[in-house]
């Protein structure tokens, strides 16, 4: 019977996530010599090269996409073990791994996790910011346990709880042709240059899923990496941008920016909390998922 312990597949998944063995081993707290040597020992173990390794680092072959897969589902079994028993303890505690996207993380989760850990304490939250596809992709292949994420972005077969409702609004820097508009159809700014939000996000894929319905290309002029920077670029008069109301209304305070309505159905999109399967969750997962969908019942498993 084949042995090998739980650092070890620690190690594994994290040479499948890094991509080279000096980054894995620094991340698990090992050199790197160390390191290779247990990859080399699961190799010899299995039979079979895991590792194509390369001047620039590493590949997973086949069977090691295969390893990382049951790697990453032995460790989640196991925090879920943790989880299930950490109820008997004083107090739930474990931790949550969470991805959101942009919108959810500047407007949403500063109050709603506040509120949470106030409830729970002993619960560790880690938090990071992805485009909307990574958030989806991430939450499919276990790299993490909680998922929120734009609406229009698909996500196949995983259980999708609500979360808030947005509405997305043009803003135009004052003096702009459109600022006298009191409403435009999103056809009417395409002659115009755009501030979009990163490539690949769930705005920027928006934009170009309804201009092509037009039979058009947006002119996109300078892509940025958060609200902010969009709302300074269009005060600057770079371009136009399409962003959340509710951040498109507190920039407006401070800058020389107009939001302009949008009279488009697709303008109002829901932010969604996605799990792969919400009752193989850890105690603490399933607790911030309750909280923030308001233990709301998931909506039907989507087909994308």
């Amino acid at each position: 019977m084949m042995q090998f312990d739980l650092f070890t597949l620690k190690l594994f998944v994290a040479v499948g996530e890094e991509h080279t063995i000096g980054k894995a081993a620094n991340r698990t707290g090992i050199v790197a010599s160390a390191a290779s040597k247990r990859i080399a020992d699961m190799e010899f173990m299995f039979g079979t090269p895991l590792l194509c390794r390369q001047s620039r680092g590493v590949t997973l072959t086949p069977a090691g996409e295969a390893l990382l897969h049951h790697a990453r589902s032995v460790l989640r079994s196991l925090e879920k073990m943790e989880g299930e028993l950490s109820e008997y303890k004083q107090g739930i505690k474990g931790h949550v791994r969470v991805f959101a996207n942009l919108t959810s993380i500047v407007h949403y989760l500063p109050e709603d996790l506040s509120k949470f850990l106030q409830k729970h304490p002993l619960i560790k939250i880690d938090l990071e910011e992805h485009l909307s596809p990574v958030v989806v992709r991430s939450v499919m292949e276990s790299q993490t346990d909680v998922g929120i994420f734009s609406g229009n972005i698909p996500s196949c077969g995983l259980e999708l709880f609500p979360y808030h409702k947005d509405r997305l609004m043009l803003i135009v820097p004052d003096g702009h042709p459109l600022s006298v508009s009191k409403s435009l159809r999103f056809k009417e700014i395409l002659d115009y240059d755009i501030v979009s939000l990163p490539k690949g996000g769930a705005i920027e894929q928006l934009i170009y899923m309804r201009a092509a319905e037009h039979n058009r290309m947006p002119k996109i002029r300078i892509y940025v990496t958060s609200f902010d920077a969009a709302c300074r670029m269009v005060q600057s008069g770079l371009g136009v941008s399409i962003i959340p109301d509710e951040l498109a209304r507190t920039s407006a305070k401070t800058m020389h920016i107009k939001i302009i309505p949008l009279r488009e159905t697709w303008v109002t999109r829901m932010l969604y909390v996605g799990v792969r399967e919400y009752h193989a969750l850890p105690v603490t997962a399933r607790l911030l998922v309750d909280h923030l969908s308001h233990s709301q019942p998931a909506v039907s498993k989507r087909e994308g």
